[in-house]
């Protein structure tokens, strides 16, 4: 059994959530380059070996200090200014990490191949996001727009996930959110 850790960014921007059999690639940054370069590797050899491959799309919980969530969260509680590009930003489901890794687990417990994506139940904006955090944390985001085309999103439909490896992610945003601050709080 081999597993690949990939990322939606390997798909690139999509105005809605893409779907797990989603093939179509169009990533625009390197990391997501690299990343649909593997999944076309893996992919090959599903004839002779059993392959899954799990896109994550934005993981957020302690520990994760790179994550786009947390670094969000950061900002916010330190006061600083968030650019966001248009009016609400892009598309986000991101995925508490206790889910993320229930996530995994069920991929590997499983003989099934092909792509599954890993989101979290919930879409949101990233204006609606940081509005959130401004909730939850009680310090108001500074959030400055620019005119500049939203290219889409980074959600990823979990169907697939859903229906094969039983995969129910749990964690509501808000609720992660509220665990991640006290986690912050402790640390």
């Amino acid at each position: 059994r081999f597993i690949l850790t990939s990322t939606g960014s390997a798909i690139g921007d999509s105005p809605g959530p893409v779907d797990d059999d989603e093939l179509r690639f169009a990533p625009n940054n390197f990391y997501g380059t690299a990343k649909a370069c593997a999944e076309l590797l893996t992919g090959s050899y599903q004839s002779v070996l059993s392959t899954a491959i799990i896109r994550i799309f934005h993981p957020y919980g302690p520990g994760g200090n790179q994550f786009l969530i947390n670094r969000m969260m950061d900002l916010v509680l330190k006061g600083e200014e968030i650019t966001i590009d248009g009016e609400n930003g892009i598309l986000l489901n991101p995925i508490w990490i206790e889910d993320l890794t229930t996530g995994i687990l069920a991929a590997i417990e499983s003989n099934e191949t092909g792509p599954f994506n890993l989101a979290g139940p919930d879409l949101i904006t990233l204006r609606d996001l940081l509005s959130l955090i401004g909730e939850i944390t009680g310090v108001a985001p500074k959030i400055k727009n620019i005119d500049a085309p939203v290219l889409g999103g980074h959600a990823g439909g979990i169907e697939k996930a859903a229906a094969v490896l039983n995969y129910r992610p749990e964690t509501k945003i808000s609720d992660g959110l509220t665990q991640q601050l006290a986690y912050l709080k402790t640390g």
